[in-house]
């Protein structure tokens, strides 16, 4: 924090006292010695302010100070000029002090303008090379006229300041004034420590002139004041810009340009928060190989957590290193369209799926004016498994719907019918065709009741040893199981439902008396599992209809609603499929997805950030 500013401390103060005082001295001894001594101090500081004005051009943002610069260069000419001719000095031919007089007015008048005409070019498209070659112009002019006895005399010998010089005196010290006013006007514009330093700069300009309005003597009082009133001038504008430039350098610049600098600096501050904070995902690309490649520049907290990787691991790493399995997809495509054409695009849901991470999520993807690519990502995977939850309870209600109104009202009809026909002809075949009927009605209840589980009871997935399973549900049924291996899958209590609907399936409809089960654990965490039988198989025509809720075939169909539940429990785990087993039965193909998420699996993946 920037402690309180004061226009001069108490050691500066102690500094010009003592200065002053030795100044004093020496033109008590050599008032030659004294104004060579003044006028050296203001040329250095004349030329250390054009120096850092003029270097700092590029970035200093502020004209008046820029003006101010280039203008004590040629002002520093001039003073050197008046140095060289003041008399005693006998640099010059002449021995008069009017050379020196007409110097140093030229001098004050030049500076005066450039005090005046600063505020006024402040908002102007201001070039450094021609305001430059303004002042050597105006300059060059000056010298000719005054070496060419053209410019007006400003001192007579035996009488003193002539009407020319003290008339300048005072018009210069209206332009002062007037500067003044200007530069409070725009004060705005200035750090507070430039502006006051600037202002006093001009007070003890005014004060000099006025000062050289009096003297008659070059060597006299008032003339002695008029110098030390503008070397401690000329401190002022030192302090204001050189010391200014090392100590403080952002106080030079325009005030416009350090709040705008200033708000740059708020904005990517909060921006960077706003990066950090973000619940979505975000991924900064830097473009290689003219949009052939893309490695990781920058990415947001929420983009490490949705895709479990760190941020150090993965900056400067090329995508596809990072997410593999992008190269079975188009992504890839779509990141270089997006480079190619500038347009974002939206995927409003996509599938992905590697060795660390599976789910779906929706990508916004766009290109910087940098060139880079940004992929904001959004995990849809609840908001997925609600509405695949949804169309699940809409599809049950439909199913429960059709065998309350149909099937169970047809068994219904054939019981009431077969009780009727019985009780007329007494006849036990009636009630036969009674018993089958309610005990079909049964088995759909039952099918219903398992049907509402698997939509309404979908807990958490969690391991579950697949070999210990099928062991425990194959006690149930005589048939031979050879199992090979073994597999721990993400499941819940339906896993129960789908292995003795397979094994119910291969004994009841295939008339299987062996079934071959091989339980294959994959790297990435999956598992695929087949369950091939030796019974009668499954006829082609039939295979794409037999997970289709209500489908029965041949005299041994019941429900017709088994395979269709264990489909359905398979699609929260993975998916199922069916093939032939040469040369005889049917074989199940069970795919459980790894653990983590509990999604539906489409058919096309795509990645994901």
């Amino acid at each position: 924090m920037r402690t309180e500013w004061k226009l001069l401390t108490s050691s500066e103060i102690t500094v010009i006292l003592i200065a002053i005082i030795a100044l004093y001295l020496a033109s008590a001894y050599s008032y030659l010695l004294f104004h060579t001594l003044v006028e050296m101090i203001i040329i250095i500081i004349a030329v250390m302010v054009f120096m850092i004005a003029w270097f700092s051009r590029k970035t200093l943002g502020n004209n008046y100070l820029l003006v101010l610069g280039i203008s004590y260069l040629f002002i520093a000419i001039i003073e050197l000029f008046h140095t060289l001719a003041y008399k005693g000095l006998g640099v010059f031919p002449t021995q008069g002090a009017d050379l020196a007089t007409q110097l140093w007015i030229s001098a004050r008048y030049l500076e005066a303008a450039t005090f005046l005409v600063a505020p006024l070019v402040m908002k102007k498209d201001l070039k450094a090379y021609s305001t430059l070659w303004v002042y050597v112009i105006i300059t060059t002019i000056l010298l000719i006229s005054i070496f060419s006895n053209v410019f007006p005399a400003c001192y007579i010998e035996d009488k003193g300041l002539t009407t020319f010089k003290i008339f300048s005196e005072y018009l210069i010290v209206g332009m002062f004034i007037g500067a003044l006013g200007l530069l409070w006007k725009e004060r705005d514009r200035f750090e507070p420590p430039v502006i006051n330093l600037l202002m006093a700069s001009i007070v003890l300009a005014v004060m000099s002139e006025l000062a050289f309005t009096f003297y008659i003597d070059v060597y006299g009082f008032f003339n002695l004041a008029g110098h030390l009133f503008k070397l401690v001038a000329f401190y002022f504008i030192y302090k204001a810009i050189v010391v200014t430039a090392f100590v403080n350098p952002y106080d030079l610049l325009s005030k416009d340009l350090v709040q705008k600098k200033h708000m740059l600096r708020e904005e990517k501050e909060r921006f960077q928060e706003l990066f950090e904070n973000l619940s979505n995902g975000v991924a900064v690309l830097e473009t290689l190989d003219k949009g052939q490649s893309f490695r990781f520049k920058d990415i947001n907290p929420a983009a490490e957590k949705l895709s479990h990787i760190h941020k150090d691991e993965v900056i400067d790493k090329d995508f596809t290193e990072v997410y593999t399995a992008v190269h079975e997809s188009k992504l890839m495509d779509v990141i270089r369209r997006v480079w190619e054409s500038g347009n974002p695009i939206v995927i409003p849901e996509i599938y992905y799926r590697d060795s660390r991470i599976e789910g779906w999520r929706e990508l916004y993807i766009y290109r910087l004016s940098s060139g880079e690519i940004v992929i904001v990502s959004k995990d849809i995977t609840t908001n997925k498994e609600l509405e695949r939850s949804q169309e699940n309870l809409t599809e049950m209600l439909m199913v429960i719907n059709k065998i309350l109104r149909h099937d169970i009202s047809n068994d219904l009809t054939v019981l009431s019918m077969s009780l009727d026909a019985f009780k007329e002809n007494n006849d036990p075949e009636y009630l036969k065709m009674s018993h089958k009927a309610l005990n079909r009605s049964f088995n759909r209840i039952r099918e219903m009741r398992k049907l509402e589980n698997v939509i309404t009871n979908q807990l958490e997935l969690k391991p579950y040893d697949l070999h210990d399973v099928i062991a425990e549900v194959s006690k149930n049924h005589p048939i031979e199981i050879d199992m090979k291996d073994n597999c721990i899958v993400m499941a819940d209590e339906g896993l129960y439902s789908v292995v003795d609907n397979i094994i119910k399936n291969a004994v009841d409809h295939g008339h299987a008396t062996r079934i071959e089960i091989t339980l294959n654990a994959k790297n990435d965490g999956s598992c695929s599992v087949r369950m091939a039988d030796n019974g009668i198989g499954i006829p082609a025509e039939i295979k794409q209809y037999i997970f289709k809720e209500g489908f029965r075939y041949g005299t041994t169909g019941n429900t017709g609603l088994g395979l269709y539940i264990v489909r359905m429990i398979m699609d929260r785990y993975g998916s199922i499929a069916v093939e032939e087993n040469g040369p005889s039965g049917a074989a199940f193909l069970l795919n459980f997805k790894r653990s983590r998420n509990n999604v539906h699996e489409p058919k096309k993946k795509l990645p994901v950030d």
